[in-house]
């Protein structure tokens, strides 16, 4: 209950200039999973999260990426969508995240740093990313599909 008074204490401030409360807990989701046969109809989940209820959360980063074999990925190769509330083959549930339905490139870094984003999602949405191959690329092991979410999340006030 404590940490529900400090609410005003102190925020951390994005490049952006977005405020995220200080009571915020950091939020890292990763996954892989082994490259899929060519096509949209081999579309594979890489990784989820679930808000909590009565929380809100900033997803800040996102890292989509292809790890294996010759050849690597050329832009279109790979297809990666983030999306809300669409579980895998159920295309008429939820929403594409704006301008992140179909990214046909590799974006962020494990290593470096995650692709800068700005997704603010509410109490029990389930973000996802997904990936398929298209062409060019090693299927199976040893070659992945990569994917992470990184943001914050804290409980929601009343009215927000």
């Amino acid at each position: 209950m404590g940490r529900l008074r400090d609410w005003g204490a102190k925020r951390r401030r994005l490049p952006s200039g977005f405020e995220v409360p200080w009571i915020a807990e950091p939020v890292f989701e990763i996954g892989a999973q082994p490259v899929p046969a060519y096509g949209a109809g081999n579309q594979i989940v890489l990784c989820t999260h679930r808000i909590p209820t009565n929380y809100k959360a900033l997803i800040c980063g996102i890292v989509l990426g292809y790890q294996g074999g010759a050849p690597i990925p050329l832009p279109g190769d790979v297809i990666y969508t983030v999306d809300v509330d669409r579980p895998l083959g159920l295309n008429t549930a939820g929403y594409p995240v704006k301008d992140y339905g179909n990214i046909p490139i590799q974006v962020g870094s494990f290593v470096q740093m995650p692709w800068p984003v700005e997704f603010l999602q509410s109490s029990d949405e389930v973000i996802r990313v997904k990936g398929y191959s298209v062409a060019n690329v090693g299927v199976g092991l040893p070659n992945f599909l990569t994917a992470a979410l990184v943001g914050f999340e804290w409980p929601a006030r009343e009215g927000q």
